[in-house]
């Protein structure tokens, strides 16, 4: 029976060898395992932790670090990387968060370009369980969200917002409760 001082004598004297290949193949499942979960950037947006890049949790200790003050930290990133768009990876395995200061390219997005993006995956995953067939959850490739829109169209113009809904909210006993105190 060997010891291990023997064995790493003989490992030094004869060299890597004598390691069975089931250890190296190991090892290699191990490694490509790693580099598999890590996170991955989005090519053309070169501003993120190259740190948090390296490690599978990515940008979550960093974000833990930062305590009660985590929107500032998200906010700080920007700054640090004298960028309007930086990347974060606050979800393990899953895509990079973008991060995005500039008002006027927000806005652009949010008014004019709104098409080119599709609903958030993590909104379908908080009400997809509820309301698996809501407008909210639906992507606007469904078919059924251009007949949803349709349907929900007359509901949103101002004339049936002021005449109906606004009697029916006021009415309602969550909104009394709500605004008991501020009519008095």
């Amino acid at each position: 029976m060997y010891s291990i001082y023997s064995y790493i004598t003989t490992v030094v004297s004869h060299g890597l060898s004598t390691i069975p290949a089931y250890v190296w193949a190991t090892i290699g499942a191990l490694y490509l395992t790693w580099r598999a979960l890590l996170p991955r950037p989005i090519p053309g947006i070169p501003h993120y932790n190259r740190d948090s890049a390296r490690s599978i949790l990515g940008d979550i200790p960093g974000l833990i670090r930062a305590g009660t003050k985590q929107q500032i930290w998200i906010a700080d990133q920007n700054i640090k990387h004298n960028s309007p768009l930086v990347q974060l990876f606050l979800d393990p395995f899953g895509p990079p968060v973008l991060v995005l200061s500039d008002f006027r390219e927000a806005q652009d997005i949010m008014l004019r370009r709104s098409s080119e993006w599709g609903k958030a995956v993590i909104t379908r995953e908080i009400f997809g369980g509820v309301l698996p067939n809501a407008h909210i959850v639906m992507k606007s490739a469904d078919p059924r969200f251009k007949l949803n829109k349709e349907l929900v169209r007359d509901l949103m113009t101002p004339a049936f917002l002021n005449e109906v809904s606004k009697i029916l909210v006021t009415r309602s006993p969550l909104f009394q409760f709500l605004c008991r105190p501020l009519l008095k």
